[in-house]
């Protein structure tokens, strides 16, 4: 409450008690001195006039506000809740994309909850190329209405590009509702160089990008462990502002699993 309502509440029964005092106890008292019924009236003229503002304040004033607040935070708790379900999607393209860049399924914890290592990577890549099927088997959309193989390692990591870019623009629709570090973090999105240009990385084709020419690392995705370095760690940052969803489902759901594993390693090192 703040200090305005508690004043207004202390004059509310100060009032009140003048206008007992007078009107109720003292009113058949002998006078104290020459003219104490005269200044009697006028206190409880004023005190009646200050409870009756107090209530027109109180009904006029105070609950429309106490009743648009409680609006604006219920609202406030939706709009977290949505905003956090997206971050969500956003953090599990992230994860898929390092999962088939790394083509091995079963280092998602390892993905989720440490950062990339190259030595790994580089094992794990040196032989694998964006052209390779996904290890996340995925139906491809350039076979037509037959039988359609696998999508690519290309086609995979550019549809969850995709589905960041969806998520991402839905979330900054509600920029009235959300932080400006979450704001400045998903139009930073714009500036990893996987997210803005993943089919120009891939492209065995030179090319001049602002007046520089430019030529894909190509051959296997080891050689583009820079590119999925920058990506972790933007990945790693989204990870982090989760926390401030925590109060939602979603947001309770994935810091939980994140914290799960953070101390399922814990407990693994020291055994």
């Amino acid at each position: 409450m703040k200090l305005h309502d508690r004043l207004l509440i202390v004059a509310f029964i100060a009032s009140l008690v003048v206008v007992v005092v007078f009107e109720l106890i003292a009113k058949d008292w002998p006078e104290w001195f020459h003219g104490g019924s005269e200044v009697a009236s006028i206190l409880v003229n004023l005190s009646l006039s200050c409870a009756a503002g107090c209530i027109i304040y109180y009904i006029s004033a105070y609950i429309p506000t106490k009743q648009e607040e409680k609006k604006r935070v219920e609202d406030q708790i939706k709009i977290d809740e949505i905003t956090s379900i997206r971050l969500k999607k956003i953090l599990d393209s992230f994860s898929r994309i390092l999962i088939v860049a790394h083509n091995n399924l079963p280092s998602y914890q390892e993905i989720m909850a440490l950062p990339i290592s190259e030595e790994k990577f580089t094992n794990l890549t040196s032989n694998i190329k964006p052209s390779d099927p996904a290890v996340i088997g995925k139906p491809s959309k350039m076979g037509g209405d037959s039988a359609r193989p696998t999508m690519t390692i290309a086609e995979f990591i550019s549809e969850e590009i995709e589905s960041i870019k969806i998520e991402s623009e839905k979330i900054l629709r509600l920029e009235k509702y959300i932080s400006s570090d979450l704001i400045k973090m998903l139009s930073d999105l714009e500036d990893v160089p996987i997210i803005n240009n993943w089919k120009v990385l891939i492209d065995d084709k030179p090319m001049l990008i602002s007046g520089i020419e430019y030529i894909s690392p190509s051959g296997p995705i080891s050689n583009y462990f820079t590119y999925f370095k920058a990506l972790d760690d933007v990945y790693k940052s989204f990870q982090k502002y989760m926390y401030q969803y925590r109060h939602t489902n979603s947001g309770r759901q994935y810091c939980t699993e994140l914290d799960n594993y953070h101390k399922a390693r814990c407990e693994q090192r020291i055994t």
